[in-house]
């Protein structure tokens, strides 16, 4: 099914939200840590990696930048 969706932890914690175009992830989806603090955002182009990427550690620090396009890694991977 197409639209916004978002999946729990067992504790209720949201894990997941993004969105589903003809079954295939596309546009931004962000993962949670156990904790609730994002872990990663990205974006997604009819289900392929296109854009940005950014990850965290659990207590917010960053932990990864990087692009992509077509889902191949498009710049510089920090």
């Amino acid at each position: 099914p197409d639209g916004a969706w978002t999946g729990y932890q067992p504790s209720l914690l949201v894990a997941w939200s993004g969105s589903y175009d003809q079954g295939l992830e596309d546009g931004a989806w962000t993962h949670y840590h156990p904790g609730g603090t994002v872990r990663e955002e990205v974006t997604w182009s009819s289900g392929v990696r296109h854009g940005p990427f950014h990850a965290w550690h659990d207590n917010g620090q960053p932990s990864t930048e990087a692009g992509y396009s077509n889902g191949l890694l498009d710049g510089p991977y920090r």
